[in-house]
């Protein structure tokens, strides 16, 4: 059924598209009918270190329709479809992949709405509004989607306290960037989970750039998120509290004269959530290096407090090692090849990734 579903999305695309290339009228017109359409893909193999097992395949797929709906808004539609190849509750064994097809949805696998927002540019003061779907502007990394990542996988403070694929939920969004002398832009976002019986979500959140020099910049940001959750046995209940916060700083060397061929990145998030009453927190730091036109390295530390399995022992404390080496033939491809080293826990969840992404189309960047 879900690949059923691929097919009629990819054939409304197609659509789309012939329709706009048949389209005629002013040039701001044309460019309103004819909007980007682009198509994101990921197709990955992993090598489990512990019994010598293997699986490859495709891994997702996101599809893209972007324009400006006139000079002053502008609409992004994004759909995902995902195989959970990559998901950590993945697994290879034939009973395992006809349970996990029987509830892909529950772990994020299948097809989705990513984004659908429509955005205003212009409004007065400095101000810009959205609404619709969209990932939340908590930190840095819940913004960006899986294929901007440096690697194959997002922190486990984002897919541990924030979702599998991070937060993202309808809402409304807006932001104002203040005329102040260093870069300032404050954030304020009201969203409604998507699950019937979740939290209905505020956060707040303030993004700082200062740039030293042409080759220096340093990006910091701050949130807390407060949500007022409807209990399921009583809907008349509900409580209302701060019960997520983090910050975050990203460091980047780029210096102006070979900026094509190096670049040094560090950048660093702590996150805390409270979760069915109890509370954990979390951090991750990674550097990554660009040493040639088209090769790039990096490494990311992370250690998090998970909820447990176990109930006697709500916190399960993860700590992991990644290394990644990055090779992009063209601009539209990037090969990525990744080995994952766990610092607690047994060694079965040591691994090794070769992920291929491809580009077609416009695909217009995400804001990050």
């Amino acid at each position: 059924m879900s690949v059923l579903r691929l097919f009629l999305v990819l054939l409304l695309a197609a659509a789309v598209q012939l329709a706009a290339a048949q389209s005629v009228g002013t040039p701001f017109g044309q460019a309103a009918e004819n909007p980007s359409l682009s198509a994101v893909g990921d197709v990955a193999g992993r090598y489990g270190l512990d019994e010598s097992h293997w699986f490859a395949g495709m891994a997702g797929v996101e599809l893209g329709v972007q324009a400006a709906v006139d000079p002053f808004a502008k609409a992004d539609f994004l759909l995902h479809y995902s195989t959970g190849l990559l998901e950590p509750h993945h697994h290879e064994d034939e009973s395992a992949a006809v349970a996990a097809d029987a509830d892909e949805h529950e772990h994020g696998a299948g097809l989705g709405v990513e984004e659908a927002l429509v955005t205003l540019t212009s409004l007065p003061g400095g101000l810009q509004a959205s609404v619709g779907r969209m990932r939340s502007r908590i930190g840095l990394v819940n913004v960006q989607h899986l294929h901007d990542f440096s690697f194959v996988a997002y922190p486990k403070i984002v897919t541990g306290y924030w979702g599998e694929e991070g937060l993202a939920v309808d809402g409304l969004r807006a932001s104002w960037l203040a005329p102040l002398p260093i870069w300032t832009e404050l954030v304020l976002e009201g969203q409604k989970a998507l699950d019937e019986h979740g939290p209905d979500i505020t956060t707040g959140g303030l993004n700082l750039f200062l740039p030293f020099g042409d080759d220096f910049g340093l990006s910091v940001t701050g949130f807390a998120e407060a949500d007022r959750h409807q209990h399921e046995e009583d809907s008349a209940e509900a409580q209302f509290g701060l019960h997520g916060f983090g910050g975050g700083f990203r460091f980047k060397w780029k210096p102006a004269a070979r900026s094509l061929y190096t670049y040094l990145l560090l950048q660093g998030e702590l996150h805390g959530r409270t979760l069915e009453e109890q509370s954990y927190t979390g951090f991750y730091g990674m550097a990554e290096y660009k040493f040639a036109r088209q090769w790039t390295a990096g490494l990311l530390f992370e250690q998090a407090g998970l909820p447990a399995e176990q109930e006697e022992e709500p916190t399960e404390n993860s700590a992991s090692l990644s290394a990644a080496v990055s090779f992009w033939p063209s601009e539209f491809q990037r090969l990525r090849l990744q080995y994952d080293h766990p610092l607690s826990g047994e060694a079965e969840d040591q691994r090794v990734t070769l992920a291929w992404t491809f580009i077609i189309g416009p695909h217009k960047p995400h804001s990050y």
